[in-house]
């Protein structure tokens, strides 16, 4: 890691920003006082006259952005934006694109690896400051990625505060920004927890801030480089308060149940350094109790190997346990049709006679069959094993029997999540595949690493048991109607002499579009708020209109396009043309309630 701050400038270089919001527009107005040929775009234009009233240019498009700087930094509103963005605009022949957006390692490392692909040299960045300090003294930004596109864009990146250029690996700068926010978050949660104390007691905060609190943490941050020495080396020895000492009485929370104040930040830590004295370590220093924090990831102590069953040998089932077998869980297996796990049983899985003989071998249980009557018919069979089992049901339904089964399975005892896997069988055990879970989320901890396992995102949606359902059948509908639809443009280019794999390239382009459109969509809904300036309803339902011509023509089945058209023609009717076309999502849930979020 190193402080370029004094580096010899490289070829002063021009600069174009994409995304103007509040950090957008601090980076191009320092881009701009510092004198360099800025060129700056956003999806709204307008944000963009106080830049160029300024001397920056304004693009009109995004092509003309991307093309017109030597630099590109890209900073909007989250990863999706920016892979919107990274797909709209052309490619290059190594244009530096510096990635200021907030994210994860893993979205960067995705963008990075999208951007090569498209010419680019690209970095990964995080701003460690608010607008108001970017190009002063107290800014500071880190950078990853590949150290001569780092050196290609110094002088430019140098104006918006001390660089820092931590790595070539694409995610470093999020994983240490994001780093440093959780030990701000964590000096916080310490400070309000200590504000509440002293308030619950009549006392004034700020005084005590000002004279007690800010002197003690300075003092105690002192002792931060001796324990960051002994995470480094695994060496927990004591240095004079063993961590055993620290736990045994709970004062902390003893005096805030007695002031009334909620001890909701502080009794997490406390929990783990318990948990790290029960595991034989109360000897030792509280750094250790990082040690607790690792769940994967080549730094953190190898994953467990937890026994897992899975009912339902379908294509889902056995991809399922076949990747579970070859990370080395101890895993059973079972079918209602016998027979059909003979190579996972080769490669080491265990096949169970009855479903309480598969669920009694196993600490987790994943089912996987067609639908949830499917599901509790077998569930029932398990008998008493089912009271101590912990399920996850990764079998497609609807949110309402998704509820439906939870709570049969909870009142029997079982610690059940419902869940959903969002990719095809291929992509099992990769980084690709994708599983939403929801229900319980002390079960969803206990089976995490189970899940890990299958997938390279898995994600708790909360504590309903019918939300990954709900995002489930969402997801599908998109999927389905989208290839029905382009069945339905294949066989309209075929019946006017297009070839299909003549259509299919631009096909792709329209898909590709979506990237922006999805988003956009999504904002405006919840907003409440249509805009149609770019594309209106009543410009939609005239091009529908067109579709629905040429299939009759053809005698093609446009039930879909058809059922599209005539929604549209009723926003239409209703008064709404002028409209944006998430118009149309709004129209679709008139009356339907629409629940707030669980």
């Amino acid at each position: 890691m190193t402080d370029d701050r004094t580096s010899s400038p490289t070829t002063p270089t021009s600069v174009s920003v994409i995304g103007l919001g509040a950090m957008g527009s601090a980076l191009a107005s320092t881009f701009v006082d510092a004198g360099f040929d800025t060129t700056v775009w956003n999806r709204t234009a307008g944000r963009a006259d106080g830049l160029v009233a300024r001397g920056a240019r304004g693009a009109g498009d995004l092509a003309e952005a991307f093309t017109a700087s030597d630099v590109v930094v890209l900073c909007v509103v989250n990863h999706e934006a920016a892979r919107a963005v990274l797909a709209a605009a052309p490619p290059s022949d190594g244009r530096v694109v510096v990635n200021l957006t907030n994210g994860t390692p893993q979205e960067a490392e995705s963008f990075a690896a999208a951007a090569r692909d498209r010419g680019h040299a690209v970095l990964d960045g995080g701003i460690m400051a608010v607008p108001e300090l970017i190009g002063g003294p107290h800014a500071f930004v880190l950078y990853s990625g590949p150290r001569e596109a780092y050196d290609a864009a110094r002088e430019v990146l140098t104006v918006l505060g001390r660089p820092v250029y931590v790595s070539d690996d694409d995610g470093a700068a999020s994983l240490y920004d994001l780093s440093l926010l959780a030990g701000m978050y964590g000096m916080l949660g310490g400070f309000f927890h200590a504000a509440a104390l002293v308030r619950s007691a009549g006392h004034g905060v700020e005084s005590f801030t000002d004279e007690l609190l800010v002197p003690w943490l300075s003092a105690m941050l002192g002792t931060l480089p001796e324990s960051a020495r002994s995470i480094d080396r695994g060496d927990y020895a004591e240095t004079g308060s063993p961590l055993a000492m620290q736990v045994a009485n709970d004062s902390i929370g003893e005096a805030s149940a007695a002031q009334g104040v909620s001890a909701e930040l502080y009794a997490p830590l406390h929990a783990l350094m318990q948990r790290r004295v029960d595991d034989g370590h109360g000897a030792e220093d509280m750094a250790g109790v990082v040690e607790l924090l690792h769940s994967r990831g080549a730094a953190a102590p190898p994953r467990s190997r937890s026994s897992v069953t899975v009912l339902g040998m379908g294509p889902m089932g056995r991809a399922l346990a076949g990747t579970l077998v070859a990370a080395g869980h101890e895993v059973t297996v079972w079918n209602r049709t016998p027979g059909r796990a003979g190579d996972l049983v080769r490669d080491g899985a265990r096949e169970a006679s009855s479903v309480a003989e598969a669920m009694a071998a196993s600490e987790v249980t994943l089912v996987s069959v067609i639908d949830d009557a499917a599901a509790r018919e077998i569930l029932e069979a398990a008998g008493p094993a089912l009271s101590a089992a912990t399920v996850v049901n990764l079998t497609a339904d609807t949110p309402r029997r998704a509820r439906g089964l939870a709570d049969w399975a909870s009142e029997r005892g079982s610690a059940y999540l419902d869940g959903a896997v969002m990719t095809p069988t291929a992509t099992i055990g990769g980084p690709a595949a994708l599983v939403l879970v929801s229900g319980r989320h002390d079960v969803f901890a206990r089976v995490a690493e189970v899940l890990e396992t299958l997938a390279g995102t898995v994600t708790w949606l909360g504590e309903d048991p019918g939300r990954a359902s709900a995002y489930d059948v969402a997801l599908l509908d998109l999927f389905w109607t989208t290839v029905n639809g382009y069945a339905h443009a294949l066989a309209l280019a075929r019946a006017e002499g297009v070839a299909p794999s003549d259509l299919a390239p631009y096909a792709s382009g329209i898909v590709a579009i979506m990237d922006a459109v999805v988003p956009e969509m999504a904002a405006e809904l919840e907003a409440g708020a249509y805009p149609g300036e770019d594309a209106s309803v009543a410009s939609a339902a005239a091009t529908m209109t067109h579709v629905v011509e040429v299939s009759r023509e053809h005698r093609i089945d446009g039930s879909v396009i058809e059922a599209a058209a005539t929604l549209a023609a009723k926003v239409v009717a209703d008064g709404h043309g002028g409209e944006g076309i998430s118009r149309l999502a709004a129209s679709l849930g008139a009356g339907a309630g629409h629940p707030q979020p669980r």
